[in-house]
């Protein structure tokens, strides 16, 4: 959730990526867990009114500052909205839609029929689809394109740069094309790849990282195939693996032969000998920055790029299991349990340049179901009795809810967000009550919650009494502001919203084993 690529399953080709893909990404990584089946994505940045995106059955309204107004002509299949929250685009009927949201009077405007998939830059002012016979166009989103290219699949899988003058995509024949349409369509790499290769893709698209599989004897095996400066230079790494790739710092951790290895900018540095994965026990990558931490033993091997350290782990039992749970996204900080002589606890790790390294014990690990990290370093995990569906939230050691549900929390400015009591104890009394938890002190919102958003501390929208009937589900949308709730919708499929500065605490159990 912290990651700055995504790894995204295709069919028949698996693509990791931290290029812009506005559309994809931020849902991932914002909306609400339990929210079920979505109309799209945004990259959306609260200003200073409130105004989010919702839908009902996947038909796109937008609330602005006291009104609700419809957005999508019909149902939406995917939208984007901008990050300066100007620009609507989505597919409808596979038909690409544009709406200048600031223009009250303007209307949608079809910028092309027959598509299967489309990206734009951030600004949303660029734009490269694929229609249904596999040409690939490039333009603006005011509708002036061009064909840039054909023999396209139809998969999700679209990359653009900012300044939208190269395109990433992949043919129907299983080529990875990077060009340059900038210069005549210019074909800056083409390289044939498997159904289980992976590409990995800088912002700018100037570094390009190809883990291509292969078989030898009906043994699997993979070369890696490096290129940057804009595809100038080319780098092969054969018969080795991926770790973890870096494609924004053009770095990588791989193995070769049993040896795991730091690679930068063209150069390899050997990291350690003798290298394997271990069931159950396993190594943790930050995601912003090449920090590995591997458990060896009763401690832990730390890389950073080319730099190692070794920590022990001075437990007092007769033998050590550790299971590693979480790592920051600066590789500062590592969440870690470790058990002896029948004996579990949470622990946290700094790890940063300076620490005495020592861990520290948050909690007892007994019956702890999820841990996860927020932006500010707190750990976050909750507790269960066996058999149990109720589960009580605790952070840094200290319980701060009971009956509460655990898979959907929001953090924001030092405050908790979540449902409680799904479940109920008492036949009188209220459930599925969004509370908010600042400074250990709950304040109840609005029972009867299915599902909410926050767009900031003063602007929460919630989704109460959710119905399922037929091939409809729906509830009723209300916005809680400044203090009070105003009803906004009925018969409201989900919020679509999403909105990046926010630290949504992904606590998904089946995600973490």
């Amino acid at each position: 959730m912290k990651s700055s690529e995504k790894r995204i399953k295709t069919l028949p080709i698996i693509i990791t990526l931290s290029v812009i893909a506005v559309a994809i990404v931020t849902i991932i990584l914002l909306l609400f867990t339990n929210g079920g089946d979505t109309a799209g994505s945004s990259g959306y940045i609260m200003p200073a009114k409130p105004r989010f995106i919702y839908s009902k059955n996947n038909v796109l309204y937008m609330y602005d500052d006291g009104t609700s107004e419809r957005m999508s002509e019909d149902i939406c299949d995917k939208y984007t909205l901008t990050t300066d929250s100007n620009r609507l685009i989505y597919i409808s009927k596979g038909d690409l839609w544009y709406r200048d949201i600031e223009n009250k009077d303007d209307k949608p405007h079809k910028i092309a029929t027959d598509v299967t998939a489309y990206n734009v830059n951030s600004d949303g002012s660029k734009i490269v689809y694929i229609k249904e016979n596999g040409d690939i166009f490039k333009g603006t989103t005011d509708g002036k394109t061009k064909k840039v290219g054909e023999n396209c699949s139809d998969s999700d899988e679209l990359f653009i740069n900012d300044s939208a003058d190269r395109i990433g995509y992949f043919t129907n024949d299983c080529n990875f094309i990077l060009a340059d349409v900038s210069q005549g369509n210019e074909i800056i790499l083409s390289e044939l790849i498997s159904g289980d290769s992976t590409v990995s893709c800088s912002d700018n698209l100037s570094v390009i990282i190809i883990e291509k599989f292969y078989y030898i004897d009906s043994e699997p095996a993979s070369d890696i195939y490096i290129y940057s400066d804009n595809g100038k230079i080319k780098n092969v790494i054969e018969n080795a693996e991926i770790v973890r790739a870096y494609p924004e710092k053009n770095s990588m951790y791989y193995t070769k032969d049993g040896t795991l290895y730091y690679y930068e900018k063209g150069e390899s540095t050997k990291i350690q000998d003798n290298y394997s994965y271990e069931y159950y026990s396993f190594e943790l990558c930050a995601t912003d920055v090449p920090v590995m931490v591997i458990p060896e033993g009763s401690g832990f091997f730390v890389v950073k790029k080319d730099k190692t350290e070794k920590i022990k782990f001075n437990l007092n039992a007769s033998c050590v299991l550790i299971a590693m749970r979480e790592i920051s996204a600066d590789g500062k900080t590592l969440i870690f349990t470790a058990s002896g002589d029948g004996d579990s606890k949470i622990y946290r790790l700094d790890l940063s340049d300076g620490s005495d390294k020592t861990p520290v014990a948050i909690d007892d690990d007994t019956n702890v179901t999820r841990i996860t990290l927020t932006g500010d370093k707190k750990v976050v995990y909750s507790k269960t009795e066996y058999g149990s569906p109720m589960r009580n939230i605790y952070v840094d050691g200290k319980l701060i809810s009971e009956n509460a549900d655990s898979d959907n929390i929001t953090y924001l400015d030092g405050s908790f967000y979540y449902i409680k009591n799904t479940y109920g104890t008492d036949e009188e009394e209220p459930t599925s009550v969004l509370t908010i938890n600042q400074d250990g002190k709950e304040t109840a919102i609005k029972d009867d919650v299915s599902r909410y958003c926050v767009l900031d501390k003063d602007n929460i929208t919630m989704i109460c009494g959710m119905k399922y009937k037929d091939d409809f589900h729906g509830g009723t949308l209300y916005l809680y502001k400044d203090g009070k709730i105003v009803k906004i919708d009925e018969e409201v499929t989900s919020i679509e919203t999403a909105v990046k500065r926010y630290d949504k605490i992904d606590l998904n159990y089946y995600s973490m084993q």
